[in-house]
């Protein structure tokens, strides 16, 4: 997101679906409610949040990474952020999974279009890992981590940031 961040000049408001996740409200946007100070009780965090992040829609970007496993409330907020204010959003979804309905229908009123995208190459993964550490990585490092994760950008980030918290 500090990469989307620097290239588009916008804020980047994260939001993180999980399967162990997506019966409780607002739990995808809970990073992006703590960095926003916003309170994580759906009653008040839904109008603040389309107050804050919808009044400034060109200052800011949605970036919803695993979109089939958001919550309702999440999808439904997505929703009304793209839609009803306008803010450009990344919206991911692995082939095969269905989109929740709010998001199925940026896709069917035409406000969002899907992009089927094939997994990273090598040349991708070592420009991403040298962009998150700084330095050129071994071809070695790259190849184990292309195959390992057939390409899966998510599944990437979650091995390197796993082994870096780990010290790895």
């Amino acid at each position: 997101a500090g990469s989307a961040a620097a290239h588009t000049g916008r804020d980047v408001v994260r939001v993180i679906a999980l399967p162990e996740l997506a019966a409780i409200p607002l739990a995808a946007f809970a990073p992006a409610l703590a960095q926003l100070g916003v309170p994580s009780d759906p009653v008040r965090a839904v109008p603040e949040l389309l107050a804050r992040v919808g009044r400034s829609a060109g200052r800011h970007l949605l970036l919803v990474d695993d979109a089939p496993w958001l919550d309702d409330v999440s999808a439904a907020a997505v929703h009304q952020l793209v839609r009803g204010f306008g803010v450009p959003a990344i919206i991911t979804a692995r082939l095969g999974e269905a989109l929740p309905a709010p998001l199925a229908r940026l896709v069917d009123e035409g406000a969002a279009e899907v992009r089927m995208l094939d997994g990273l190459g090598e040349g991708e993964v070592a420009l991403l890992l040298e962009e998150r550490f700084g330095a050129p990585v071994r071809h070695e490092h790259v190849a184990r981590l292309a195959g390992r994760t057939g390409g899966n950008p998510l599944f990437l980030r979650m091995l390197v940031e796993t082994a870096v918290r780990r010290g790895d």
